[in-house]
């Protein structure tokens, strides 16, 4: 062979000698040579011969394994002379570069113009991949090339061109869609510029494209690069495959090690950066040593060694950077890795591993455990209501409790994982589940990856989950909210303790000012600074009347100083937010310093603990309304009333002080257009009577309490619950913020009751964001003669209930009211309609329920009743017990009430504002007594009111896939022939008698997507369902689900134990049925959570997949004629109310006549 290969050899030369080829020129482009017989998407492998000096090294590599050390004394000692070496080595290739590119040019002048262009690199490449294609989006560094060919340079023509948009960066990127099987390889590509028609020609540029989801398949291996590519000054980021990892003896920085732990001392990490990219991390490591120059991610036994990660020399710094990322499951991991010579060979003598640094996230909170987003907002689905630590030498024994239902598991790992094992089980216990674990101590105060288990089997991946771990103080104990012993309550001291007058310190009289928490948990809406004799108190009003007692110190420290709570001020203190009337309490506090950061403790009612706080009083927004040095507020008015505003309500903490614009400058993007602020109100203060908002990732709420009019024109002070908000744009401007201490507040021109466009700019990400916003300032006064009052009363404006069915249609801001649907029969919904044929439907999903009131409120009495028979012996007790039971029942109802706030925030236990994603808030409408409905006809072109899919269900019509889970539901739409309209059923072929059915889903027309309690969701996306039918035997207590347990049980040959005689009889003989009754509470309390388990999951899931349902209440009713008037509704959600109003009349007719 090698005689062959050298005949060969000769006879190429000597063919290029007489062609007048420079025989160098064959030596230094054979690779480039041979990139030209393969196709765009592969790369050319590398050369499998090998010297004679690379083989006589390999053969002499085990002599030197016989002494480590003195290997390791050689190298060292020779590392100056290879570092003079390697300085060449890296340049050798492109010193070559320009007798290539000479030869291009003599053979085709083409593809190398005169002028020479810009260099231009592949900076990454991302995989979007849907049901019909997989989408990759290549960006780069230049802001110069604006088209990209997918091919080689050397074609002549040039087809078929990508044409490139800029990224926030002002950089260039490109998206195009491949084939399947190009996943995972390397696209050769040209970029060009559009405008001269010219194309980057000096070297050959390749994009890797990504691999398939990780979560489907494993990674693949990256190919080798091709040996025909120049050599990049710039470091190249690649996807390292998925290898086997142990775990790493230092989980803080990126280092070589050998399998004992000990760090391979050859190759020293000098620096490192670690960055966490989606559901990567990006590395780069540098290392001063010189003996390698490339790195395989796999094991010394791997017989071909392909995924490659080749350095860059850095000749100023005389140093390797390698660049690569991998899979954020590899976080706090040990990878094993081949470490490779310039000459060719690997280093094999131990088997080396690199540690990734782990991903430590700082818990937001290091009082409490809770779950949070990446983005350290709360997950609302999964509320931790109580937490109980134990430290044990180098372990944290964790106890936690939830009353949220929908998740059974959790497993300690990232959503990438593949194999979720092991995990911490739940167990039930009434209506919680409680979870035991431990953690290694040196988690404590970080956030660590959790995946919430369902009960079907299922992982919950929408959101990647962390759970935060309290911080341990030195003493061992977790530094959780305290529990502190009962006492007896002291006299609520409203004179509190004075320090002495520090700078800063402003003139004695009195002040509004504003103070962050910097929690949502804890809110401060109203503050009214006294200052007397240079001593400060303030008067505050948190939002809720969750907190009974204040501290000044730590939580800790609060429990054993008795003397020094800070009892309230006002029990009941009324404020206005959003134009709407709420209840918080109020306290004086002494204030040491503003603009500091004061240390401060809560105890809660419900839960008699005390959490820690911290409180900063801003200087900035000091407003001084009197010169009285009253001490406490005493004799002063803490809710001024300004001159110019004599319609302001007593009591209203609402700031009346003018807001001026904020400073801004000329918008040259033109991403927003003047808005007409113009108003025929007065000038003055006002409140909103509403404010409703959308846009963004709900991580972030918006707010606005008040509009300021200004010579006729509409002022309104807005404020983004996050403080990194640097400019809003607006009204063809761009606005600064006025106060950015916990808030962004802007004060910008507005076009009053109209949707208003903003963009707001976030710091918040890893890089400036800007976000779209639509806002909406309500004023009923705007729209009359601009006589209105500036209380912000709303001018009686009704926005309906979610606790009942509105008796009067209600209120919806930019739509006019026509007429209401008369119902003879039907007790369970109401139809209002609306201008443009829009309509509005109510359905109560709580009426002759488990959560009707009246019957909650009698279930109550009941109990009592019993436990008075019962414990006649304990009076006092059962008395305790009595108000204890009505107390929850008074709570819970509070509690949803709140949910119906105009702004959609979820209030905590303690009454505290919490933003919700918009998938959580459509959850939550499920969940409320009354779900309402606003449908809006097909092609409609009416502008609905910014923020009202955070008030009700939005259904946009024409229905075309519906999801039908009961055969009286599938028997409407046939008798409607509306059947084409079904394409998923919750029950199979063998499981209904209906033959429309039975044939669908033989002909695949319908599929079986599963019952309501165990949906196959795959089955609803995959069939493109857009709305929901569900029957109302998801609700607990309804008709529908009793007869459904009757027939159950009927069935199995059991007695019905759950009739309402039965429960009845238990209660007359609860002396001598005592244990009977307590066994059967048992049983229905199981039976009830599972139910209630199963409409929670349907609201969640539905919300998250963006799917209309409707529970279908007709079987409810208690006559025929209630039942056949839900027609109606399916009339209104299919557009076709005039066919189901004829059925209607005629059932109507039919039931008279046979009377």
């Amino acid at each position: 062979m090698k005689g062959t290969g050298k005949r060969i050899l000769s006879v190429s030369l000597s063919i290029m000698m007489a062609l007048g080829m420079p025989s160098g020129t064959f030596a230094a482009t054979p690779d480039e040579a041979a990139a030209g017989q393969v196709s765009e998407a592969e790369v050319p492998a590398a050369e499998p011969e090998v010297t004679q000096e690379v083989s006589q090294q390999a053969t002499e590599e085990p002599k030197t394994e016989e002494n480590v050390e003195k290997e390791k004394n050689e190298e060292q000692k020779a590392d100056a002379k290879k570092e003079q070496e390697s300085v060449t080595e890296p340049t050798a290739e492109p010193a070559a570069q320009p007798e290539k590119v000479k030869n291009n040019e003599n053979t085709n002048a083409e593809t190398n113009p005169e002028k020479e262009l810009p260099d231009v690199q592949v900076t990454k490449a991302e995989l979007v991949e849907t049901k019909e294609e997989c989408l990759v989006t290549v960006y780069t560094d230049s802001d110069v090339y604006d088209q990209l060919y997918i091919g080689k340079k050397e074609d002549t023509e040039k087809t078929s061109v990508i044409a490139g948009e800029k990224d926030l960066n002002g950089k260039y990127k490109f998206q195009f869609a491949v084939s399947e099987e190009k996943l995972g390889s390397k696209l050769q590509i040209v970029p060009g510029i559009k405008e001269s028609g010219e194309w980057y020609t000096k070297q050959d540029l390749f994009c890797q494209v990504p691999e398939k989801t990780q979560k489907e398949d494993a990674a693949k291996p990256s190919e080798k690069p091709a040996p025909s590519e120049a050599p990049s000054t710039e470091p190249v980021v690649s996807t390292i495959p998925s290898v086997p990892d142990m775990a790493s003896p230092n989980t803080e920085k990126s280092q070589v090690i050998k399998e004992d732990g000990s760090e391979f001392k050859m190759f020293k990490v000098s620096s490192f950066e670690a960055k966490t990219v989606g559901n990567k991390i990006e590395l780069s490591l540098k290392t001063k040593n010189v003996s390698f120059d490339k790195i395989y991610f796999g094991m010394n036994a791997d017989a071909e060694k392909t995924s490659i990660i080749n350095g860059t020399w850095t000749e100023t710094e005389q140093e390797w950077q390698f660049q690569f990322d991998v899979d954020r499951n590899k976080s706090g991991k040990a990878i094993p890795i081949v470490l490779g010579k310039k000459d060719g060979t690997w280093f094999s003598k131990y088997q080396l591993y690199l540690t990734i640094p782990e991903e430590a996230m700082k818990s937001p909170d290091v009082t409490k455990s809770q779950v949070i987003k990446e983005d350290g907002s709360i997950f609302k689905m999964f509320k931790i209501s109580s937490a109980e630590v134990k430290s044990a030498e180098n372990m944290m024994e964790l106890t936690v409790k939830t009353a949220n239902r929908s998740f059974d598991k959790f497993y300690f790992g990232w959503n990438e994982d593949t194999e979720k094992k092991p995990t911490v089980n739940g167990t039930l216990t009434g209506k919680e589940w409680t979870f035991h674990f431990s953690v290694d101590k040196k988690k404590a105060g970080k956030a660590i990856p959790v995946v919430l288990g369902k009960p079907d089997g299922t992982w919950f991946n929408k959101y990647q989950l962390f759970l935060t771990i309290p911080e341990v103080k030195n003493s061992g104990e977790a530094e959780v909210p305290t529990t502190p012993v009962t006492p007896t309550k002291p006299v609520p001291s409203t004179t509190p303790s004075q320090s002495t007058r520090p700078a800063g310190v402003p003139a004695d009289g009195v002040y509004t000012t504003t103070i962050s928490t910097g929690a949502e948990m804890f809110r401060v809406v109203a503050t009214i600074l006294t200052v007397k004799n240079g001593k400060m108190s303030a008067e505050i009003t948190l939002s809720g009347t969750g907190y009974d007692y204040l501290y000044m110190g730590t939580a800790a420290e609060a429990a054993g100083n008795e003397s020094q709570w800070i009892g309230c001020k006002d029990e009941q203190k009324s404020y206005i937010e959003n134009g709407e009337e709420k209840t918080g309490r109020s306290y004086i506090i002494p204030i040491s310093t503003l603009d500091t950061p004061l240390a401060m403790a809560s105890h809660s009612v419900k839960r008699d603990r005390w959490y820690d706080r911290s409180i900063t009083v801003s200087s900035k927004d000091l407003k001084k309304i009197s010169s009285d040095e009253a001490g406490s507020n005493q004799g002063v008015n803490t809710n001024p009333t300004p001159a110019s505003d004599p319609t302001a309500t007593k009591d209203s903490t609402k700031d009346t002080t003018p807001a001026e614009e904020s400073k801004s400058e000329s918008d040259t993007s033109g991403s927003t257009s003047q808005v007409n602020s113009k108003t025929k109100l007065k000038d003055g203060v006002y409140t909103p009577d509403k404010f409703t908002w959308s846009g963004g990732t709900g991580k972030v709420s918006i707010t606005c309490d008040k509009v300021n009019i200004k010579n006729g024109q509409a002022l309104a002070t807005i404020a983004f619950s996050s403080s990194a908000y640097q400019y809003v744009k607006a009204n063809g401007k761009k606005y600064f913020p006025t106060h950015t201490g916990g808030k962004s507040i802007f004060v910008i021109p507005v076009e009053l009751n109209k949707n208003n466009k903003i963009i707001g700019m976030t710091t918040k990400m890893s890089a400036a964001h800007e976000i779209e916003y639509s806002i909406m300032v309500y004023l009923a006064a705007a729209d009359g003669d601009g006589s209105g009052a500036a209380a912000g009363d709303g001018s009686g404006m009704n926005f309906g209930s979610k606790d009942k069915l509105d008796e009067k249609a209600p209120d919806i801001i930019g739509l006019k009211y026509k007429s209401e649907t008369k119902l003879d029969y039907a007790d369970y919904f109401k139809i209002y309609h609306y201008d443009d044929d829009i309509t509005l439907l109510e359905i109560d999903l709580s009426k002759d329920t488990d959560k009707d009131p009246e019957k909650l409120e009698k279930d109550a009495e009941a109990k009592d009743t019993a436990d008075a028979d019962n414990k006649k012996d304990t009076k006092k007790t059962g008395k305790s017990g009595k108000k204890k039971v009505a107390k929850i029942t008074i709570k819970r109802n509070d509690e949803e009430k709140k949910t119906t706030d105009t702004q959609s925030v979820a209030y905590n236990d303690e009454g505290e504002a919490v933003v919700q994603t918009q998938e959580e808030i459509t959850a939550d409408l499920y969940k409320a007594k009354v779900v309402k409905y606003l449908i809006v006809p097909e092609d409609s072109d009416t502008e609905l009111p910014v923020g009202i899919e955070k008030e009700m269900i939005v259904v946009k019509l024409p229905i075309k896939h519906a999801y039908v889970d009961s055969e009286e539901s599938v028997s409407t739409l046939e008798t409607l022939k509306l059947l084409k309209k079904v394409k998923a059923v919750g029950f199979d072929k063998d499981e209904t008698d209906i033959d429309a059915v039975n044939k669908g889903l033989e002909e695949d027309k319908m599929v079986y997507a599963g019952a309501a309690d165990d949906l196959k969701f795959r089955e609803l996306v995959k069939n493109k369902i857009d709305f929901a039918i569900v029957s109302s035997e998801v609700l607990p207590g309804s008709k529908t689900a009793e007869d459904a347990k009757e027939k159950g049980s009927d069935t199995d040959g059991k007695k019905n134990s759950n009739s309402k005689n039965q429960k009845k009889a238990d209660v007359k003989d609860a002396d001598d049925k005592s244990t009977d009754t307590d066994s059967k509470k048992t049983t229905d309390s199981s039976d009830e959570n599972e139910e209630e388990a199963v409409l929670d999951q349907l609201a969640d899931n539905f919300a998250t997949l963006g799917i209309p349902m409707l529970i279908d209440r007709s079987a409810d009713e208690e006559s025929d004629l209630g039942k056949a008037e839900w027609l109606k509704v399916y009339g209104a959600f299919f557009g076709c109310s005039d066919k189901t109003d004829k059925l209607y009349d005629k059932a109507v007719k039919a039931a008279k006549s046979k009377k």
